[in-house]
């Protein structure tokens, strides 16, 4: 499959914009959306797909024609495997630890996808966005979810 296209990464961009739009709204549509004052679990959902839709055509039609370059698509499989990887932490570490070991586990996975990460700075990272994740959603928002829960 070494087909070469004449595609702007705008392009590209704009186009998963509009597929994730589009996937994020019929799911949302999946729950009650309800309306602006009385709004159902889909209502945000539904609002933030169409949102993406709209932000992914905008892209597409302001892209340069002169940015276009050969682009030889090869996918990138430890970025894949990290980020389902960091997913998967989420799940699982969230379903037996709690917030604090899902969130750090997830995002160091994820960030040990980029190439360019060094170790370090992705245990930084998980740390931050652990600290950052427990005070908005531990204690700010009150998440049902526990901070720690081993079993």
């Amino acid at each position: 499959m070494n087909r070469a296209w004449r595609v702007s990464r705008d392009q590209i961009g704009g186009v998963l914009l509009i597929l994730l739009g589009v996937g994020v709204t019929v799911g949302g549509f999946s729950f009650h959306v309800g309306t602006l004052s009385e709004m159902g679990s889909g209502f945000i959902p539904v609002v933030l797909g169409v949102l993406m839709v709209l932000i992914g055509g905008a892209i597409i039609a302001t892209e340069k024609k002169e940015e276009r370059e050969e682009i030889r698509i090869q996918p990138q499989w430890r970025g894949w495997f990290c980020i389902l990887g960091g997913v998967a932490a989420f799940v699982l570490f969230g379903t037996y630890g709690g917030l604090i070991p899902a969130t750090f586990a997830s995002v160091l996975i994820a960030a040990l996808g980029d190439k360019q990460n060094r170790l370090r700075d992705c245990l930084i990272l998980a740390v931050l966005v652990t600290v950052f994740g427990v005070v908005v959603f531990g204690y700010g928002l009150g998440l049902q979810m526990p901070l720690l829960a081993w079993g």
